[in-house]
């Protein structure tokens, strides 16, 4: 019961990061984002059908906070335009 109390406010603590445009909060949920697609791919191999969802939604959280633009300029890795 701890466990999953201390992941609930660990999730929340990296959804308000990402909301207040943390740098900290992008990096550790891109981080912990690319092991749960690894975790996937190894639940796969196990043939465990949620394994693939699993990469498909940790595959779209990496590339939303990485790829657009407009995400980079939220982390302020790109200059602001104007």
């Amino acid at each position: 019961m701890a466990t999953g109390l201390i992941g609930v406010l660990l999730l929340l603590a990296l959804a308000f990061g990402l909301w207040r445009g943390s740098g900290r909060a992008r990096f550790w949920t891109t981080v912990f984002s690319t092991l749960s697609v690894a975790y996937g791919i190894y639940a796969i191999t196990q043939a465990d059908a949620s394994g693939l969802l699993q990469i498909v939604g940790a595959s779209v959280i990496v590339g939303l906070l990485l790829v657009p633009a407009s995400s980079r300029r939220w982390f302020h890795d790109l200059p602001a335009e104007g």
